[in-house]
């Protein structure tokens, strides 16, 4: 790592805001998030620009460094060692510290407020979303010491490896090589910087009916993606990938295409593994089977009946 600044010392609680290599180079932003920072009633106690490397992505995300997110550490340790990130330490306001207020809780809560709004006006997707501030307790005390006294003051950074609470990969994904997800993962942010998020499409055979991936789900994206490679054991981690971020760029991502019932039966599984999905007709009753001589009917009336509800049903899974 290298930053080219010393903190200025205040008064905590502390909390960090850390503003993500794309997030620098996005024009405007950083005047938005001081903005931010200031409706907030935070006050920057130090910021300086760093140079991540593989170990402090590690210590900023520590849950990453036990193997359980292997999809999750790749995608993350090639998007924020790719460029000058900047850290802003902050703390309460003068005012509400002399009032008595603004304990840690409430400062990283402020923090997290800047994050969703940053995340929900200019983060492209769940893999490249501008800002990070951390929010779990076994996180917070570790990710301020590095940046406020570690960093700045040349002193070594004691590291904390959290386990995580969320299910990690398992199955297939889980015993795939390390080399190949490093390989996937830096492929990801090549076709991203030559083509754009955009240019993630699943290809998958057209059918009559489709099941879709869905957004929403809390899981961690290597839990998620471990549930699509046990129950679709064609797809390569590319494609995997793929579908994720699709779901999250265009909001639903075609897993599948066959018949009803065998479309229907695989969202079915998706939903009983704890992730979104759904099954609906991809063609019109028209196109599907209209009679020899009849005329074709109005466009609104040709156009299929969408259903837009989660199947949610959980049955017993049938051998994939």
């Amino acid at each position: 790592m290298t930053h080219d600044r010393t903190a200025d010392r205040a008064d905590g609680p502390y909390s960090v805001l850390l503003l993500k290599p794309d997030g620098c180079l996005l024009p405007g932003l950083r005047a938005h998030l001081d903005r931010l920072i200031q409706r907030q009633r935070l006050r920057v106690v130090t910021r300086y620009p760093v140079v991540l490397d593989a170990t402090d992505v590690e210590d900023v995300w520590p849950k990453l460094a036990v193997g359980a997110y292997p999809v999750a550490h790749q995608l993350t340790l090639h998007y924020m060692t790719g460029g000058t990130s900047e850290v802003t330490v902050v703390a309460a306001a003068d005012s509400d510290v002399s009032a008595g207020g603004a304990g840690t809780a409430d400062v990283v809560a402020r923090c997290t407020a800047i994050r969703t709004e940053v995340r929900r006006e200019f983060g492209d997707t769940v893999f490249a979303n501008r800002l990070h501030t951390p929010t779990e307790p076994e996180e917070i005390a570790p990710c301020v010491s590095k940046f406020l006294h570690s960093v700045p003051a040349g002193l070594p950074h004691v590291r904390h490896h959290d386990p995580g609470t969320a299910p990690g990969a398992f199955g297939r994904l889980a015993a795939l090589p390390s080399g190949e997800i490093r390989a996937a993962a830096l492929d990801v942010w090549r076709r991203q910087r030559r083509d754009g998020w955009q240019s993630f499409r699943l290809d998958v055979p057209p059918g009559e009916y489709a099941t879709y991936l869905l957004p929403g789900d809390s899981h961690s994206i290597d839990y998620g993606m471990s549930v699509i490679a046990e129950l679709l054991p064609h797809l390569t981690l590319d494609q995997i990938i793929t579908a994720y971020i699709e779901m999250d760029v265009r909001g639903e991502s075609r897993l599948y295409g066959g018949p009803a019932e065998e479309s229907t039966h695989l969202a079915d599984r998706i939903t009983a593994a704890g992730l979104f999905a759904r099954a609906r007709a991809t063609r019109s009753a028209a196109d599907r089977g209209l009679p020899a001589g009849r005329s074709r009917p109005s466009p609104a009336a040709e156009r299929p009946h969408r259903n837009h509800q989660t199947i949610q049903t959980h049955q017993t899974p049938r051998p994939a």
